[in-house]
């Protein structure tokens, strides 16, 4: 492949050990709201997408919905404030080292589940980390399961760009989160 370079063995022994940091309780708190209020505001706005006539020039007016994708978000964060979750099949991906194994044991779209979504929504985050309203449009633009693209590069980006990378407007156009959730900042 042109432009391919070839894995490093040192590269290779890097991606085969985990990467470990540590995020205080009030930090993991902060990212994960940025993190939710990112997410819920993509999923409201891509939901907004399934209304035949909106586009990105003639949004409705708020408030935009949110779907599943934001309350499973909300009982992950809330899953987070009570503790800790298990990592068991993160520990256990990072040690897949054969791209076969690999692609049966995590998926690579063919089912047409979150593998179809998740790897094209962290690409788009990853190319626009730091610009919010341009990770929501890529996603917009790619069409298909928009509020669900939306929310997980939303939720990626914010995490990055804190609510400050949200613009105002969707924010406040967002329906308001359950209010059995308890996030702070």
């Amino acid at each position: 492949m042109q432009g391919h370079l070839p894995m490093t063995q040192s590269y290779r022994d890097m991606l085969s050990e985990p990467m470990t940091f540590t995020l205080f309780p009030d930090s993991r708190g902060a990212l994960a709201a940025d993190s939710l209020a990112g997410l819920s505001v993509g999923d409201a706005l891509g939901a907004q997408f399934f209304v035949p006539g909106v586009t990105a020039d003639a949004l409705p007016p708020g408030p935009w919905p949110w779907t599943d994708d934001t309350e499973e978000a909300c009982c992950l964060v809330a899953t987070l404030a009570e503790g800790d979750f298990d990592r068991d099949g993160l520990r256990a991906a990072v040690k897949i080292q054969n791209r076969e194994l690999a692609a049966y044991e995590l998926g690579c779209g063919a089912r047409a589940m979150a593998q179809d979504t998740v790897p094209f929504a962290l690409w788009v985050a990853a190319r626009y980390l730091d610009d919010y309203p341009s990770a929501v449009a890529a996603c917009l633009d790619a069409g298909g399961d928009v509020d669900t693209t939306c929310a997980i590069a939303g939720g990626v980006v914010a995490a990055y760009t804190g609510t400050a990378g949200i613009p105002p407007g969707w924010l406040a156009a967002r329906e308001p989160l359950p209010d059995w959730l308890q996030v702070t900042h």
